[in-house]
């Protein structure tokens, strides 16, 4: 079965999708050696690891369809890549569909912000008119190769416009052809619950640690009426602490022993990566010296 055949049918089943957040190849290995059954590039996560910079509008599709091959490649999981607003207009979706898919995407998540956008979590965002969404989820639905590559809408209106647009907005977008909905920093449970008795689509939680959607289980979500939730930032939160800690301590020790009880063991990182797949395919390709 192919990677797009199986987040769909992931999304479908009766039990809640988690998506961790994999930016690079170390969170892929470590997402499926855990037993995830599927992976989320987010733009937050893309913009911290290449470039050193904010969720702001400023990483390019070149840049994430980049980092979507190099996830996608590395790891069996299919992998839904964040699209942003299609970085652009309805022909800019096009291409970023195509682009997408092309580097091994399962699927695509595509928002109704006004690009250049911002992280969903931050003030100050503006959306699109919901005409114009529509079109564009029209053009992503086109430029797919394979109708089984995922289309998920998300809009950004209930900070700007409230819940009852953010409901209408998803139902239209559902209503065009999107596979499911994401209501983006919903602030509360009951906000969740109402949006997703009001809504005909699969709805899927993007959860941010310290954002504007609080903590809710995985369970309970599920329990909600939740068919997906993505754990973007995890990953990237936990490596950035831990490496403060670690520079932290070579900075002003002279040294990371102390630190070493934190670290994955030489030799089991070396694992993680595949260093003994690659000794195989030497010893079975590269002919030893006499």
């Amino acid at each position: 079965m192919e990677k797009k055949e199986t987040l769909k049918e992931l999304i479908s089943a009766p039990e809640i999708l988690v998506l961790p957040g994999a930016h690079e190849g170390i969170s892929a290995r470590i997402a499926a050696a855990l037993g995830f059954k599927a992976l989320f590039c987010s733009d937050f996560g893309c913009s911290a690891v290449v470039l050193g910079k904010p969720d702001y509008g400023i990483i390019s599709l070149t840049e994430m369809v980049d980092q979507i091959r190099a996830v996608a490649s590395i790891s069996n999981l299919p992998l839904l890549g964040d699209g942003g607003c299609g970085y652009g207009n309805t022909l800019n979706v096009f291409r970023t569909v195509q682009e997408y898919e092309r580097a091994g995407a399962a699927g695509m998540t595509l928002e109704d912000q006004i690009f250049p956008k911002r992280c969903q979590h931050l003030e100050g965002k503006e959306v699109i008119d919901i005409d114009a969404m529509v079109e564009k989820i029209k053009a992503a639905l086109k430029a797919r190769n394979s109708s089984d590559f995922v289309i998920s809408a998300r809009t950004d209106s209930i900070q700007p416009l409230g819940l009852r647009e953010a409901i209408t907005r998803a139902n239209a977008f559902y209503e065009a052809g999107a596979d499911l909905v994401v209501p983006a920093a919903i602030p509360s449970k009951v906000d969740i619950e109402e949006f997703v008795s009001k809504v005909q689509a699969p709805v899927m939680i993007n959860y941010a640690e310290g954002g504007k959607t609080p903590p809710i289980n995985a369970r309970e979500l599920e329990s909600m009426g939740i068919v997906a939730v993505t754990y973007a930032l995890s990953p990237i939160f936990s490596a950035a602490k831990s490496i403060w800690e670690a520079f932290s301590r070579l900075k002003e020790e002279g040294s990371t022993e102390s630190y070493l009880d934190h670290m994955m063991p030489f030799e089991e990182f070396t694992d993680l990566v595949g260093l003994n797949d690659l000794k195989d395919l030497e010893k079975e390709f590269v002919q030893k010296k006499k």
